[in-house]
């Protein structure tokens, strides 16, 4: 069970800033947006759009189907459409910060261009790198630099330059993605496995990457990519669904359910089950007996 974002208002952002950059090779807009927003119809695009966010963190949805796909997006997080997809996103702001996001178009056939001149057989298809929220601390930084390069007034030649980066990063990344795909679902499964055989120990990430045999980066991407959660909010929605069910079947002591569910204290535990669940629990478990 995730704990459930803040409500988002109803106000639509009137007073966004928009600034453009007047590269033909590589058109890039700044945004800085001061409030949530509740629905936003983003139509579909013949080329493939990505958003690097800079500032701001926010609770992100996107529409899927009846519902809301949902994760957080935040600072050093990009996220990328694919052409002819039509979007409906809605954020809500997690900080009095405005949300500021670089935006950059790049034609597909930019995309087949390089993948010819390079030789590279196995391109993989954009909708293949179409995410809701990844992080990517490289395109951050390209998207960081060319803030400073369109103040700065470079050129063309830049933008192409830049282009060509941008380009070779995700290909490689689709590249990576392919044999990842093939290789993690039994490592992300065996991390699972290991929380919850280890729900009272304290587990780091720095753990859980060793378990996958990966690098602490490739590792939180990749679990977030397979489960929609960090492990992090994984590990705490099995300790949470463990300690409810020690309140509802045992008698132990508050404090000792939340210490063989891998809480530290009392008072982080009463927090935690307070957000997942709505309540203390003690209240959840008056609850369930009561009822």
């Amino acid at each position: 069970m995730d704990s459930k974002p803040a409500p988002i208002p109803e106000r639509v952002s009137v007073t966004d800033q928009l600034h453009s950059s007047p590269w033909k090779a590589l058109p890039m807009v700044q945004a800085v947006r001061p409030w949530s927003v509740a629905d936003l119809h983003v139509p579909a695009s013949d080329r493939f759009s990505i958003a690097v966010m800079l500032s701001g963190p926010v609770q992100l949805g996107s529409k899927k189907g009846q519902g809301w796909a949902s994760s957080a997006f935040l600072p050093g997080d990009v996220g990328m459409t694919a052409p002819g997809k039509d979007l409906r996103l809605r954020w809500n702001l997690l900080s009095p910060e405005a949300m500021e996001t670089i935006h950059i178009d790049i034609p597909p056939v930019a995309f087949q261009d390089f993948a010819d001149e390079e030789n590279i057989s196995n391109a993989p298809q954009l909708d293949q790198l179409d995410v809701l929220a990844r992080p990517d601390p490289f395109l951050t930084m390209i998207a960081a630099s060319m803030v400073r390069a369109r103040r700065n007034g470079l050129g063309e030649l830049f933008a192409q330059s830049t282009r060509h980066m941008i380009i070779a990063h995700l290909l490689d990344i689709g590249q990576a993605d392919q044999e990842t795909y093939r290789m993690t679902s039994h490592r992300v499964r065996s991390v699972t496995n290991y929380m919850r055989e280890r729900l009272s120990e304290p587990l780091s990430l720095d753990d859980l990457a060793r378990q996958a045999s990966m690098s602490r980066f490739h590792f939180l991407r990749v679990f977030r990519e397979s489960t929609g959660k960090t492990p992090h909010q994984f590990l705490t929605e099995l300790r949470i669904n463990a300690a409810r069910q020690a309140l509802e079947r045992g008698d132990d002591t508050i404090a000792l359910v939340g210490r063989r569910c891998g809480f530290t204290n009392p008072s982080h535990f009463s927090a935690a089950f307070r957000r997942f669940c709505g309540c203390s629990p003690a209240q959840y478990r008056k609850m369930i007996r009561s009822g």
